[in-house]
């Protein structure tokens, strides 16, 4: 048992590590709107895919360990790793709770940065439009409603859309 608890906590560290590298992508992201450097910004998406490859993997792995697991204690295949804790030696207890909380708040942490994120972009880009539509307001093309009609072009009016 203890060789398996031991690939298991490797296998938690690993997704851990993963996802602290996702949360420094997002701070890099970040750095690239506020300094307005699309490039940048476009080449991290690339990086951030990578990362969430990476990421799937280990949870795949994880959740086979947790299956593995599971079925040697008899339990359920689908059975949580939390729900399995108390089945397990106590002296691996606080290891595994700990490394399974901070991933958690990895989790959380990382679906706010990406809201931070996007919504630093759309903010970055309003600015952006506001500024060329001073310099020239029929410019800019627009956007399309959720109705398909052409929306927030000064001067023009809405004109639905045709999609073939």
């Amino acid at each position: 048992m203890s060789q398996e608890m031991e690939t298991l906590l490797g296998a938690l560290r690993k997704e851990l590590q993963e996802y602290a590298g996702l949360m420094q992508v997002f701070d890099e992201q970040q750095r690239s709107i506020m300094g307005r450097d699309p490039a940048q910004f476009l080449s991290q998406n690339a990086v951030v895919d990578e990362q969430l490859q990476k990421i799937a993997e280990c949870r795949q792995a994880r959740e086979r360990l947790v299956r593995e697991l599971a079925a040697r204690l008899g339990r359920p295949a689908d059975s949580p790793l939390g729900g399995l804790l108390p089945s397990l030696p106590a002296a691996f207890q606080p290891l595994l709770r700990a490394l399974m909380d901070e991933i958690n708040d990895l989790i959380g942490r990382a679906h706010r940065r990406t809201q931070q994120n996007r919504m630093l972009l759309s903010q970055s880009l309003d600015l952006a439009r506001q500024r060329l539509s001073a310099v020239d307001p029929h410019a800019l093309p627009g956007t399309y409603s959720s109705h398909g009609a052409l929306q927030g072009v000064p001067g023009r009016s809405s004109i639905p859309a045709q999609v073939a």
